[in-house]
C-alpha cells in the first residue's frame, strides 16, 4: 500500500533525526511538524518508499496524505 498517499506518523520531525542517538533524542514539538512517511500517487518512484521521509503541520490539510489504522 506504499505509494497512494503519505502516511501519518505520530512523531515530531527533527531533519537530523539519525545523526545523533536513540537514547539522545532532542525533544523537538517546538517546531510544530509531524513526520510523513511513504510518498504519494505524484511522488516520483524513489520517494514511494516506507523509508522516504518527510514533514507537514498537524492541521495542514492535502489531498495525498492520510494515516493506516493499526492495531498493536
Amino acid at each position: 500500500m506504499t505509494g497512494n498517499l503519505w502516511e501519518w506518523c505520530l512523531d515530531w520531525y527533527i531533519f537530523e533525526a539519525y545523526t545523533f542517538a536513540q537514547d539522545n533524542k532532542k525533544d523537538d514539538r517546538i517546531r510544530g511538524t509531524r513526520v510523513i512517511r511513504g510518498g504519494c500517487a505524484t511522488t516520483p518512484a524513489l520517494g514511494c518508499r516506507n523509508a522516504s521521509r518527510g514533514s507537514s503541520e498537524p492541521g495542514f490539510r492535502y489531498a495525498y496524505s492520510g494515516f493506516r489504522v493499526a492495531i498493536q
